[in-house]
């Protein structure tokens, strides 16, 4: 039985959380306008103390396109690997919905210049068969290329298919926490597993 004590403890542990984390992307997200709408190496020790993979070279930033706007991303090498990936998220470093919508571009799905490069473009409206790497915005006017590590649930009807989206993208039914009253969960959080 969950006592009220419990629960008020529970809860301000998540919402510690919760304060903790959007904090953090705030952060990020100001550091990254410094170089809006290009994209430049991170810092590889702070992408490891976030969590990253060490096998991985981060390049991260803030993208802002307006709804008659496009940004034209273009990489003249990719160094040979074994895959890339280049992907677009919100503000809040969430994955946009990659179920209907072309939000990211990869190694075997990229379409690559005859001198080898890839040129994408980031905009509201497809552009067209001419530019076959065409991400969309989601409808946002900004946001950030990079992973989230941790995703809340709250627990009412109306955020049923975040629970779906969530397992999708995190490959795992299974939440670190989850606060309950009387049994019941109230709020789940969800860790990305670690790449191996």
């Amino acid at each position: 039985m969950l006592d009220p004590e419990t629960l008020e403890e529970g809860l301000q542990r998540a919402v510690g959380l919760v304060r903790r984390t959007s904090k953090l992307f705030v952060e990020w997200m100001n550091f990254y306008s410094a170089h809006e709408n290009q994209l430049p190496s991170d810092d590889q020790e702070r992408c490891m103390r976030a969590g990253g993979d060490a096998q991985i070279h981060y390049l991260q930033s803030r993208w802002r396109v307006l709804p008659d706007e496009a940004l034209w991303i273009r990489v003249p090498r990719i160094p040979e690997c074994a895959t890339w990936n280049l992907q677009i998220s919100n503000y809040w470093m969430e994955s946009l919905d990659y179920r209907y919508l072309k939000i990211h571009v990869n190694k075997h799905t990229a379409h690559y210049e005859p001198d080898g490069s890839v040129r994408v473009v980031l905009a509201h409206r497809d552009p067209g068969p001419r530019f076959p790497n065409w991400l969309s915005t989601a409808g946002h006017e900004e946001g950030g290329i990079a992973r989230s590590k941790l995703a809340i649930v709250i627990h009412e009807r109306h955020f049923n298919r975040h629970d779906y989206l969530i397992w999708s993208a995190y490959g795992t039914l299974q939440p670190i926490y989850v606060l309950r009253a009387y049994g019941v969960p109230i709020v789940s959080i969800y860790g990305r597993p670690a790449v191996k």
